[in-house]
This record gives structure tokens, C-alpha cells and sequence, in this order.
């Protein structure tokens, strides 16, 4: 999901500009990254150096998943869930959640596209074998209290997934 959230046409700073804001309002400034916890030590072991430029986004799952067997081939889980969160520590509190609110909607039109039926949104539900199912997909903006070193989750959108596991 952190490869879509990133790509150049589907993802958060190609969609950014596009997200309606109040009057006075500038576009907040285009993510430095978006990390994901199987491929990003950083996002895996929540500890930020200060030498990393934000504002960045991470991608990880915060809970447990339940999976059942389908049949000896699948196994799936109803509820998968996947926090998509924003950080900053270079802009002010009330800026921060501003921007946030402003990047996470351009997560959420992003997410519109990755849920789409063409053959290339279709394609990155796929990897690995797992299945992100497109159906009962449920999105909640949260703010969570967590703290990483000198950086605040300033928001952050969980989305709850049904996945298969196609070869368990």
C-alpha cells in the first residue's frame, strides 16, 4: 500500500493540490516519504532520527489480525486493520493537524483509486500472494496519543481490510 500511496499518478502529492481547502489555506507541503513497516526500519521500530525529513507518512498494521481457514488453500481475515498516519514535528500544532487533515484526504482519494476496478489498482491489491479484498472496507481519521521521540502521529486513517491469504 506504501508503493501506491507513493506513486506518481495514484498517490498523495500527485492528489494533494486537487484536495479543496478553506480560503487562505496553501496546499501543505508534499510528503517526505511514505514508509512502510516490512521495508522502512524507521516505521518498523517507530524511533524517527532527527535527520529525517518529514512530513512523512506511515504505513503499518497498529493490532492483531484473525484469520480463518477458508478451505487448505485460503485463509482469510473479515478484519485487517492498517493505520496510515501522518507525522510531523516542524509545524506548528494547529498547522500540523490542518495539514494532516488536508494529507489524509488525499490518502482517502488515493485509497478511492486503489480500490477501483481497472486492472492496475486491481494488481496492487495483490502481493505476495495476499489479497486485500475490496469489499466492507471501512475507514475511520483517528488521532492517536502516541508520541515517537521528538515526532507526534498527528492524525492517522484506519482502514479496516478483509484479506485473503491465497497460499497459507
Amino acid at each position: 500500500m506504501a508503493d501506491w500511496l507513493a506513486d506518481g499518478t495514484n498517490g498523495v502529492n500527485a492528489l494533494l493540490a486537487g484536495v479543496p481547502r478553506d480560503v487562505g489555506d496553501s496546499v501543505p507541503t508534499s510528503l517526505a516519504d511514505v514508509m512502510d513497516e516490512t521495508r522502512d526500519d524507521i516505521t518498523a521500530l517507530r524511533r524517527i532520527p532527527d535527520e529525517q525529513n518529514v512530513p512523512i507518512v506511515f504505513v503499518f498494521m497498529p493490532s492483531d489480525a484473525d484469520f480463518r481457514a477458508v478451505n487448505q488453500g485460503k485463509q482469510d481475515a473479515d478484519t485487517f486493520p492498517v493505520w496510515i498516519a501522518y507525522l510531523d514535528r516542524d509545524t506548528g500544532a494547529a498547522a500540523a493537524v490542518r495539514d494532516a487533515s488536508y494529507v489524509l484526504r488525499a490518502v482517502r482519494k488515493s485509497l478511492n483509486r486503489f480500490h477501483a476496478g481497472d486492472a492496475t489498482a486491481i494488481a496492487a491489491r495483490n502481493r505476495n500472494s495476499i489479497e486485500v479484498r475490496n469489499g466492507n472496507v471501512r475507514m475511520s481519521l483517528i488521532r492517536p496519543n502516541l508520541q515517537l521521540e521528538a515526532t507526534s502521529i498527528v492524525l492517522a486513517l484506519q482502514v479496516l481490510y478483509a484479506v485473503r491469504d491465497n497460499a497459507p
